[in-house]
This record gives structure tokens, sequence and C-alpha cells, in this order.
């Protein structure tokens, strides 16, 4: 019984140690979370410059599609505070075509790493994104220098965010391959309306996550139907999981899809 429990423990921290080895970082974005400049709560709470960030603004007079405004507090006559803000700004962007954010960073997209972008998104509680046909839409998108257009895209429709809070949305970059047009460019984020004219979206808390892959979970260095089980075992648990490939605490399909890729090799 005892030899068991040490064989127990050692294939527990084996696997431990693998994840946790597996386990990329984070990469910086300038402005994440929109608290530059610090708006004067005595003053007009928006402003219409994001720095750091490429505003994409279809006013180029007077920018009102993008930029940043202040949370307002609990008690707000209006009901327009938003419960869950890192820090206490955010950024706003119009809901028509055209208009969005873009950064490009410093980090390239290194062949055998996977990315997750990130943002925490609401509708402005003011001036809501459609949810009539066509529904208003806001993408995430990676993209490179320099046309800048996005090759991977996720879709987040107006019907699937709520009033007062932010929900994060997320999309994942698979593993990075060296023949990829992208690999070694450095890496542009996007976040784009496509819709009409008339509502905001509210983002803030942008991220981005490199992410090492080597989903091997056993400790015998071959992607197979063990690890897979073990991942199964796992499949949509989020309580500390060991088969936590991409560092989100859950086990999803982002963790199969890497899994997927390493299928049959060893690593």
């Amino acid at each position: 019984m005892k030899n068991c429990m040490i064989m127990s423990t050692t294939f527990l921290l084996t696997m431990a140690w693998v994840v946790f080895s597996v386990q990329g970082g984070p990469i910086e974005i300038a402005n994440y979370s929109f608290e530059i400049p610090v708006l004067d709560p005595d003053a007009f709470p928006a402003s219409p410059v994001a720095p750091f960030w490429i505003e994409l603004d279809l006013d180029p007079e007077y920018s009102s599609n993008t930029g940043i405004f202040k949370n307002q507090p609990p008690n707000s006559p209006a009901g327009d505070h938003i419960v869950n803000v890192d820090g206490d700004q955010l950024a706003f962007l119009n809901s028509q075509t055209g208009n969005g954010f873009l950064q490009i960073l410093s980090a390239v997209f290194q062949p055998g790493f996977s990315y997750r972008l990130q943002a925490d998104i609401c509708p402005s509680t003011r001036y809501h994104p459609s949810t009539d046909e066509p529904i208003d839409v806001l993408t995430l998108g990676f993209c490179t220098e320099p046309d800048r257009n996005d090759f991977v895209v996720s879709v987040v429709p107006a019907t699937a965010i709520v009033k007062n809070r932010l929900i994060t949305f997320s999309l994942f970059l698979p593993t990075v391959q060296p023949t990829d047009p992208w690999a070694g460019k450095a890496i542009g984020i996007s976040i784009r309306a496509i819709g009409n004219a008339g509502g905001y979206w509210d983002i803030d808390n942008v991220r981005l996550t490199e992410y090492s892959q080597i989903p091997e979970f056993t400790g015998d260095s071959f992607v197979n139907l063990e690890d897979l089980s073990a991942m199964a075992a796992e499949w949509q648990s989020c309580a500390d999981p060991l088969t936590d490939v991409t560092g989100d605490q859950c086990v999803d399909l982002d963790d199969l899809v890497i899994l997927a890729d390493f299928w049959l090799q060893h690593v």
C-alpha cells in the first residue's frame, strides 16, 4: 500500500511538472487595461485618445468612435456602473464596420508555440450594439505587418454579451508552424467592429499568453491514447486540472486542439 502511495504521488508530481513545464507566459500589451491617460474624475469622463493603440476611427476629425472612458461609481444615477472592471477605465468602440483597435507588439509568432488573445467585453449601458438582424459583432484577431489584415479571428455577437458586467472572450491560435506566413513576424492583435453605427462596445483587460505545446502527461515522452485518456478524465474540469495545457485553469477544446497537433509524436 505504501509503495502504491509513493508511486501515485510520484506520478502526480511528474504530471504536474510536465504541465508546468509547458506553460507559456504573458506577452506585454501596452495600455492593456486602458488606464492611460488617467482621466480627471472632475472633468468630462471620456477621452478620444487611447495611447499605444492604433485607433481605427471612421471619424478622423473628432475621433468619436474610439477612446477611453472612466467607469462610473456604483451609485451612478444612470445605472451605468460596470461591476468587474480591471482598474477604473475602459475603452469604447463604435459598432460601425471599420472602427477598431490595433497594436503591433515587439514579440513575434514563434514556431512551436500557440497563442491566446483575451479581452473582457460588455455592451455600452446607454448605446447597446444591435441584437436585431443583422446582429452587430466584434472580432478579436491576429495579424502581422505590413498589411495588418487578420489571418484568424474570433467573433463576439452582440447577443452574447450582458449589460453592466464584462465577459471574457478569447481567440486561440494553434501551434505556429515554421512554414506559416506569420512565423517569425511581429504579433499584431486587433479588436474590430462589424455592424451599423449607433451602438458601442466596452472593452477592458486585453491580454495575450504564449504557450509552449507539449501535451504529454504520462512521462513516456509520447503523445498517445494515455494522454488523451488523462485529458478525458478531467474534461471540462476547472479545479486545478493537470491536463490544462493552455493555462486558463480549465480543460476544454483548446487543450484538445494542442494534443491533436502532437498526436502520436515523440516529444
